[in-house]
């Protein structure tokens, strides 16, 4: 994401966009899927319920909507300063009938701010899937997601649109999307049962998956020359191209990384990277408010090289924050870090051989 939003169309975001339809949206909205999977998975079989699991997907809901609420409050008093700030995308805020609702029910949406709202409605929908992946339904919701899919994208009502306050309208049609979150949620709920790590690290898997890669490169480009392309990839309705092309690239990315782990050298050199996607909201949240902001001292358009130097510095505030929050111990912002809480001395222990007559 902070290649395809500071270095569009340079050599540095060349290896992470080089395959049509394949885009940072899409690996944040499958990966996503496959941790939530995943992990309430495990909180379910060992609680035997669903209150540890419902409490913390309630609590990330209300996190993810903070959060995007913030990146529209942050456009909106920007917008509101400094018109016409077109590094927004959007609307002057005084254009606005109701800018504050605007802002709190997440439809005054900055350029590269944006993808949270989808997240949240995901998000939402999972705590009833969850419940029905428990009762082994998932084979149901595969087909129901499906079903959703082919209407989102034949036929799809106005409420499937999340709508926001640029010249698109929209930022996504969470019904097409949900095509891509909710098999890969099931995917991670049955990562154990059906051995999907065990299967993803045979040599024969990474092979046919990287040969899946760069047939879908191939495709890709030629898709793209087509009439059809408007259809078969469009982001706002997630085109059937981009699930194939997220499906096929992120599993081989998966594969690779999960023999490349294996070797110290390649921890080492992965390591900001890794920092980065241990605390990814807060990665996100940090470029889309530096997206917004840089622009006002920094004039845009940006050279190559201008551009490239953003992307690196970009970068490395989101590792070097993470890397804070793990040397501070600040696990949850609403707490305050374990560094500077104030520690209970300890009561000495009572001396051998002494006591009471």
């Amino acid at each position: 994401m902070v290649t395809g939003h500071f270095a569009e169309g340079s050599i540095l975001s060349w290896p992470t966009h080089m395959i049509p339809y394949f885009d940072g949206a899409s690996a944040f909205v499958l990966l996503s899927g496959l941790i939530l999977g995943v992990v309430h998975r495990r909180w379910v079989d060992r609680d035997n319920g669903f209150s540890t699991s419902r409490e913390r997907l309630v609590r990330r809901i209300a996190v993810i909507y903070l959060c995007q609420v913030f990146l529209c409050a942050v456009a909106a008093l920007i917008s509101f300063a400094l018109p016409p700030a077109r590094q927004l995308g959007l609307s002057p805020i005084g254009e606005t009938n109701n800018p504050i609702v605007h802002v709190i029910t997440m439809r005054y949406l900055p350029a590269g701010g944006e993808i949270l709202v989808l997240y949240f409605v995901l998000m939402c929908g999972a705590l009833v899937l969850i419940p029905l992946l428990h009762r082994n339904w998932w084979a149901p919701i595969v087909a129901v997601s499906a079903g959703l899919y082919v209407w989102a994208i034949l036929a799809p009502p106005s409420w499937f649109l999340l709508p926001n306050d640029s010249p698109a309208g929209a930022t996504a049609n969470w019904a097409a999307w949900q095509a891509l979150f909710v098999p890969a949620l099931v995917v991670g709920w049955k990562w154990q049962d059906w051995k999907v790590d065990a299967h993803i690290k045979r040599p024969r898997v990474l092979v046919t998956l990287l040969i899946g890669t760069a047939a879908v490169y191939v495709a890709g480009r030629a898709v793209t020359r087509l009439a059809a392309d408007d259809v078969l990839g469009a982001k706002i309705d997630f085109g059937p191209a981009r699930i194939v092309a997220a499906w096929v690239v992120l599993p081989a990315v998966l594969a690779v990384l999960t023999v490349l782990l294996q070797y110290g050298w390649f921890e080492r050199v992965a390591h900001p990277f890794v920092m980065v996607g241990t605390r990814s909201l807060d990665s996100y949240v940090l470029q889309a408010v530096l997206l917004i902001t840089i622009p006002i001292v920094l004039i845009q358009p940006w050279g190559p090289a201008r551009a490239t130097l953003l992307t690196l510095a970009v970068f490395a505030a989101c590792w070097a924050w993470a890397e804070f929050r793990k040397w501070s111990g600040w696990s949850k912002l609403h707490q305050r870090p374990a560094r500077l809480r104030k520690r209970t001395p300890a009561t000495p222990a009572p001396l051998a051989g002494t006591g009471s007559n």
